[in-house]
């Protein structure tokens, strides 16, 4: 930056020798198109100054960001190892209900084997937004939020109404 004010002078210099013939008021002039200068110098380090600022509030801001990130992935990776447990739980359960001297309808059995499937799907879909872009992510989570829960609730119910059905008879 400097070298380029000491080449202005210069050319404020040759340019101001041209225009006035008194060496007097040439080197008024070209002091005054220096002062010009060197302000502008200082207006521009102030910008760079400002824009240095904005840069790091903007690094601090992703930064957060991408914490927030992580910390969303980390929670929907314990709700999907959570639903994991469940579904295993289920099949443990389904397997030793099987396995006994049980005599309930077919219709029972399909359709806990059909709760069973639809758990794993949802497991495979909370997988797979795990790996989704963040801004997807947040709007799937809002969606699937209130499906997830409905479904673990009727699972629940009907796990019951069998268990219940199976004591009894």
């Amino acid at each position: 930056m400097q070298g380029q004010l000491s080449e202005f002078a210069n050319e404020v210099l040759n340019e101001a020798r041209d225009e006035v013939p008194d060496p007097e008021s040439e080197l008024q002039v070209a002091n005054t198109k220096l002062s010009e200068a060197e302000r502008q110098l200082v207006a521009e380090k102030s910008k760079v100054s400002e824009l240095e600022e904005k840069l790091h509030e903007q690094e601090q801001l992703l930064s957060a960001a991408h914490a927030e990130m992580d910390m969303i992935a980390d929670r929907h990776k314990t709700m999907i190892s959570a639903r994991d447990d469940e579904l295993k739980k289920l099949k443990t359960e389904l397997e030793r209900l099987q396995l006994t001297a049980w005599h309930s309808s077919d219709v029972d059995i399909k359709h806990l084997e059909q709760t069973i499937l639809d758990l794993q799907r949802e497991v495979a879909h909370w997988k797979s937004l795990v790996d989704m872009e963040p801004t997807k992510l947040d709007s799937a989570r809002a969606d699937q939020t209130s499906g997830f829960g409905e479904l673990g609730r009727r699972s629940k119910n009907q796990f019951e109404r069998i268990k219940w059905r199976f004591d009894k008879g």
